[in-house]
């Protein structure tokens, strides 16, 4: 998590955001359904990932709500 967190903060950076929107995938088109944590535990670590960081990271999960595979 530590590298996804260190990559956003560039973006954040780079780019001169006060707020950048981490949208978590709903089933990933690369990776078999009954591979890695299911989509609603990957958001609960994303949230948790993200939470120490204020309003500068605004977590989705409108790709888990819509459902199917996300690209």
């Amino acid at each position: 998590h530590i590298g996804h967190i260190s990559a956003a903060q560039a973006v954040l950076r780079s780019l001169g955001l006060q707020q950048l929107m981490v949208v978590v995938s709903g089933q990933s088109p690369l990776k078999a359904p009954i591979e890695g944590p299911e989509a609603q535990d990957r958001l609960a670590m994303t949230q948790k990932a993200f939470s120490s960081w204020g309003s500068q990271f605004l977590v989705d999960d409108r790709e888990i709500r819509r459902g199917g595979t996300s690209y």
